[in-house]
């Protein structure tokens, strides 16, 4: 970059110059040079021309979120003071947020007084309902065993939100493959079920090669493939299992059921929403019968359902006498154990509560909760007998 006038350098030339310089993998001491060519020709201190023109961010101060390399650099340019002019993680100057002043520092405030929330699985969304039957046969089967899983949306299973029902996690198909492994040791001792779980979108990516070799190999374990009908994870892409839109009306559809029963597998399908206990069964009766048995969990993503159907209008509602708080035993179920977004706990007035902006009524708390609290009813029919 050629050297610059004063009288045509700014503020924003300088930042472009080093935004453009660090998009490679520069050595700190080129990316100096590159950074001081920014400044005018007529600098004879260029630190101080450095620190003016940062300065010259509306009175805000500059911030990097990924500075290594440039906070090497502006060290080598502004000497060993340079943190104070540049806020920036490495420098340890940014609290919680990436923003500097008055608003910077009351967001860092606020941020910081908030309870910590847990990584969550979206409101409605079925891989809750999935890994809840999934753990619930595990602990039924009592011989100790797990299952094991992928990236994907169903990936938060390792953590609360699906009730810490993941043991492994790795590659795309991964999780069947080790299973597979782990369904052939019965001879050398190894006694516990274990249950593979994927996505449809997986499924058709990476798992087929897996399942062949799980039959011929006569691998004992149980597939949980979690069909909610799309690529959810990154933006609702298309697969081979994808029902047919209007847009695509003569769409080839080759659902997972069809080519594990074409593998000679023999295979369930199930809405774990819907059928929440028919779901536990589903495994449940997979992992005591033995052998390789599919359970294919569909029900639609609840994000992209809200994003392209008219769904009924449905509503959850809590009711506030059946509900019982601290004395029902259930040590608030739904909001702390379930851990969907839309259950709450009202602790003032000591029973649960449905956030209606947090709730697609998806009915899944209404089939767990044991007072029957719960219930699903048609939009402005609050008091009505519920629909599910």
């Amino acid at each position: 970059m050629p050297k610059a006038t004063e009288k045509s350098l700014t503020y924003e030339m300088v930042i472009t110059e080093i935004m453009r310089s660090v998009s490679g993998p520069l050595p700190a001491q080129e990316l100096a040079a590159k950074m001081l060519l920014a400044l005018p020709s007529s600098a004879r201190n260029p630190q101080q021309a450095m620190r003016q023109h940062i300065r010259q961010a509306n009175g805000k101060q500059l911030v990097f979120l990924d500075t290594d390399t440039v906070l090497h650099a502006l060290k080598e340019i502004l000497g060993a003071g340079a943190d104070g002019d540049v806020v920036s993680t490495v420098a340890g100057s940014l609290p919680t947020v990436a923003a500097s002043g008055s608003r910077g520092t009351r967001a860092a405030e606020v941020l910081s007084s908030l309870p910590p929330r847990d990584i969550s699985f979206c409101h409605g969304c079925p891989h809750r309902a999935s890994f809840w039957a999934i753990n619930a046969a595990l602990a039924l089967d009592g011989r100790g065993g797990f299952a094991t899983g992928d990236i994907g949306c169903y990936g938060l299973a390792v953590g609360p939100t699906g009730f810490s029902a993941l043991k492994t996690q790795h590659c795309m198909g991964a999780g069947i493959g080790e299973a597979s492994g782990f369904g052939v040791l019965a001879e050398m001792g190894f006694s516990q079920p274990v249950v593979a779980v994927a996505g449809d979108s997986t499924f058709y990516h990476a798992c087929i090669p897996a399942l062949l070799n799980a039959k011929v190999q006569g691998a004992s374990m149980v597939f949980v493939i979690l069909d909610n009908s799309t690529t959810a994870m990154t933006g609702f892409q298309p697969h081979p299992g994808t029902p047919c839109t209007p847009l695509d009306p003569d769409k080839i559809v080759v659902t997972p059921e069809e080519v594990c029963r074409g593998l000679g597998v023999e295979t369930v399908v199930i809405d774990p929403v819907e059928d929440v206990q028919g779901a536990v069964t589903a495994v449940f009766d997979g992992l005591q019968r033995g052998g390789l048995r599919v359970v294919v969990m569909r029900r639609v993503c609840a994000t992209y359902d809200k994003k392209s159907v008219t769904a009924p209008k449905l509503e959850m509602v809590a009711d506030a006498e059946l509900c019982v708080g601290e004395a029902c035993g259930c040590d608030r179920f739904c909001s702390r154990v379930l851990g969907c977004p839309g259950n709450r706990w009202d602790a003032e007035a000591g029973h649960a509560y449905v956030d209606p902006d947090y709730c697609n009524a998806c009915g899944l708390c209404a089939q767990l909760c044991p007072r029957g609290a719960l219930s699903v009813v048609e939009v402005g029919g609050r008091g009505e007998e519920g629909v599910s």
